[in-house]
């Protein structure tokens, strides 16, 4: 008669965690490569940002107007 516990003794357990960790790795690897972010802030936090880019990021947004904009993107061309 068999029993299914000499079959894989000890290590019965190896399978399913090297299974787990594959999920972990593949998820972790899905969320990297989105450019999602689980603390809610840019994606590529940490990354070099110009003034110029942040300058028309917050005209995009609409959180300066125009005349401000074109004065501040003046100045930052004169340096």
């Amino acid at each position: 008669m068999y029993h299914y516990e000499m079959g894989m003794g000890f290590f019965w357990w190896l399978f399913p965690a090297i299974f787990f960790l594959f999920f972990v790795g593949l998820t972790a690897l899905f969320f990297k490569r989105s450019g999602i972010s689980g603390c809610g802030h840019h994606p590529h936090h940490g990354e070099g940002v110009n003034a110029k880019e942040i300058l028309e990021r917050r005209y995009a947004r609409g959180e300066i107007g125009r005349d401000e904009y074109l004065k501040i993107k003046q100045d930052l061309e004169s340096k």
